[in-house]
């Protein structure tokens, strides 16, 4: 099936055909809107000539900015110059992105933002305690680092082991200093001071430029940041023109910086994020007021410090989703532009509650979300501990729970290092870039930005690529995703256990890094077992309708949940899934059980609910959804009813034009070897699509297939109406 001297050569296509829908057969020759889009920061000494050749390796559009010179965003030389190029690219029917940032992370426009307002930096609160004992008074002054105190609190120590407040201390007028006297006996006073963030942060270490960064938490520097960039995008384009020339902005890698991140350094600090609104949005989310309960976010793994972290990273990541995310959406689609881009380190659960709250939280404000990634080799993608395979689940589930479809990858070829070393990985074949290619658009993603040195690498090799990307694309269109099982996305248990340290996020207690490993294992025993999955946040489960045994998300249909190492789970969702289950739907418990709500009044109901509850040992869990998803209400039209021994197939199952359509992926060494047969009368005709050589054939089936690694091919059943047609 896979002869690649059968390749389509794009430079010998008719370039009108391609622009406008690939002429009679869109899938071997795939129009350039599902092509990859080349990320272009700086266009050399001949932008017009770099343009014509990375036109003809037929990519499909350019993600570009003006200049990233010492003028940036100031230069009206540089912004004629992008004029220019836009319109070249759209003369050729490319497709045009905007890049938001000079560098990395967005949101400083190169220091613009904080020009003139530093108070708009990046903020966090951290603890600083003396103990003593007695009745004498105490005076604790701001340290160095310090912006003020926010508040303080003084507790015995034998309450300060239990949580409770005794006291709380005033801070003075201008938050310099915090005096109150002692309590009888042994106390500790805990002083709250604001800082700004930087040292050790990825606002310093991010691999780019260290420099000051704004704090997302605030809707003022998001603002500011709009104003400094977006605005003089509009204002030089036209405001009435950037709509119908740009299609997209795209926004890396914004983040709080409340933890530190690509060091081997140990802080004086460990602090959470801040803003001056934020202890207002809490108490307005939770109904009480967070200043006598800070010290839970620093210490203690009882019930009642748990349930203060989950509240206090819910609003967090509330507040961040509305003033970043949010407003830039709204800016963007009041200009008929979709706000992209994607966030840092989507690989694991740790980062999402240290750096958004709640990843797929914020992503829910993205029109086209996306994922950063940081591999070209497919089998490190699926099998590397560091989680590049969670990465697009995580993303293509927000969008999906929200009733979405696009979703973007950035491709960035390097060999990458979690202490935050990288290089860049120019040795990768054809196959190795398909093979990541495939299994990203299994993974949920619909389009790719990319990084590749197109033009140092050969040029056949490219075009192959572009048009593989694009015919993955073209069958992907329109398509319906048809999950087997949906995995709870448990964020509430990462919140509970997220208190701030002095060093980088992975240095994290284990136990947050053994729940990742354990999920990152399950997920690739799901998809190996050919049950393919998306992640449901509690909003999607809340959201959901309840219809014949399946809780419908976003326009798909869950007959089974997986719930793999919950501790902490809001009531709501216990008891809707509860419903789900009396309804006919299956929830299979896996890894531990949850004892905890997210509010006080929510944990004892909880542990009630869940006692008759079947606690299932992971590695026996794909058995159990397998099983679930094997009885008739959950019949699929095509299956694999004989594989070879050793063959690594994975399934993701949509319908299409009324149709079922099977992407069948091989992500093993040697050859694999499959038989495909219809279900349940057996015979059936399909159409089979190969992305790697643009043919497309009629089989019946039962169909015996053959795959080498890492490639993947679509099969679709053809209706008795469809057959008749065509004959």
């Amino acid at each position: 099936m896979n002869d690649k001297n059968d390749v389509n050569d794009v430079n010998d296509a008719d370039d009108a055909n391609v622009a406008n829908g690939g002429g009679e057969n869109a899938f071997e020759t795939p129009p350039l809107r599902y092509r990859p889009y080349q990320i272009v920061h700086e266009w050399g000494d001949d932008p017009q000539e770099k343009l014509e050749r990375l036109a003809s390796l037929g990519i499909g559009g350019i993600v570009t900015n003006v200049s990233w010179d010492d003028r940036y965003l100031r230069d009206e030389r540089a912004f004629r110059e992008l004029d220019a190029q836009l319109d070249a690219a759209s003369g050729r029917g490319l497709g045009i992105w905007l890049y938001d940032e000079k560098g990395y992370p967005s949101g400083s426009a190169d220091g613009l933002t904080l020009s003139g307002h530093p108070e708009l930096q990046a903020r966090g609160l951290y603890r600083i305690s003396v103990t003593g004992s007695g009745l004498a008074p105490v005076v604790v002054t701001l340290p160095e680092d310090g912006i003020r105190f926010y508040s303080a609190s003084l507790h015995s120590l034998d309450e300060a082991a239990s949580g409770a407040t005794a006291r709380c201390a005033e801070a003075a007028d201008d938050g310099a200093t915090v005096r109150t006297n002692g309590i009888e006996g042994e106390w500790v006073l805990h002083a709250y001071v604001e800082k700004y963030l930087y040292e050790g942060t990825h606002a310093e270490r991010n691999g780019w430029s260290p420099r000051r960064y704004p704090n997302l938490l605030d809707s003022r520097a998001v603002r500011r940041f709009i104003e400094t960039t977006y605005e003089p995008y509009a204002a030089h384009i036209g405001q009435g023109r950037i709509g119908e020339a740009v299609s997209a902005f795209f926004t890396d890698e914004p983040s709080l910086m409340a933890a530190y991140q690509n060091t081997e350094e140990t802080y004086e600090r460990a602090a959470v994020p801040w803003t001056e609104a934020l202890p207002g949005r809490f108490e307005r989310e939770h109904g009480y007021a967070l200043a006598p309960y800070l010290h839970a976010l620093f210490e203690g793994d009882g019930e009642a410090e748990r349930t203060v972290r989950v509240q206090f990273y819910r609003t967090v990541a509330s507040l961040l989703a509305d003033s970043y995310f949010r407003q830039l959406a709204d800016w963007c689609g009041s200009r008929g532009i979709r706000f992209s881009g994607h966030a840092l380190l989507e690989e694991s659960m740790v980062y999402h509650a240290a750096y958004y709250g709640s990843l797929m939280r914020v992503l829910r404000e993205m029109p086209l979300p996306g994922v950063d990634m940081l591999t070209t080799r497919p089998q490190r993608y699926l099998d590397d501990p560091f989680g590049y395979l969670l990465a697009p689940k995580f993303v293509s589930s927000a969008a999906r729970a929200a009733g979405r479809r696009d979703v973007m990858a950035e491709i960035c070829p390097v060999h990458f290092d979690p202490s935050g070393a990288f290089t860049y990985d120019g040795d990768a074949s054809l196959g190795d870039m398909t093979g990541t290619a495939n299994l990203l658009y299994m993974g949920g993603v619909t389009h790719i930005n990319s990084y590749y040195n197109a033009l140092e690498m050969g040029e056949e090799q490219y075009r192959r690529y572009c048009a593989h990307v694009g015919r993955l694309g073209v069958m992907l269109e329109g398509a319906a995703h048809l999950p087997d099982v949906g995995v709870y996305y448990g964020i509430e248990t990462y919140q509970a256990d997220y208190i701030p340290i002095r060093q980088a996020v992975r240095r994290q207690p284990g136990p947050m890094w053994d729940r990742h490993e354990s999920l990152l294992a399950t997920a690739r025993e799901l998809l190996s077992a050919g049950l393919d999955f998306n992640f449901l946040d509690d909003q999607a489960i809340a959201d959901a309708k309840l219809k014949d045994g399946a809780l419908e998300v976003g326009g798909s249909c869950y007959r089974v949940l997986l719930m793999q190492g919950v501790e902490v789970i809001p009531l709501a969702v216990l008891a809707k899934l509860q419903r789900f289950e009396a309804s006919g739907g299956r929830v299979v418990w896996t890894g531990t059980l949850p004892a905890s709500g997210i509010y006080a009044g929510e944990h004892a109901e909880v542990v009630r609910r869940m006692r008759a509850c079947e606690l299932v040992p992971r590695v026996e869990a794909a058995a159990r959804i397998r099983a679930a998803r094997a009885e008739p209400i959950a019949e699929s039209a095509l299956r694999i009813a004989e594989a070879e021994a050793g063959a690594r197939l994975l399934v993701s199952r949509y319908r299409k034009d009324g149709e079922e359509l099977l992407m069948l992926l091989h992500a093993g060494d040697g050859i694999a070897e499959a038989t495909l047969e219809a279900w349940p009368d057996g015979r059936r005709d399909a159409i089979v699509s190969d992305p790697a050589t643009g043919s497309q054939s009629r089989v019946t089936l039962p169909f015996r297939l053959q795959l080498q690694p890492y490639e993947c091919l679509f099969i679709q059943t053809m209706s008795e109406g469809a057959r008749q047609m065509e004959g």
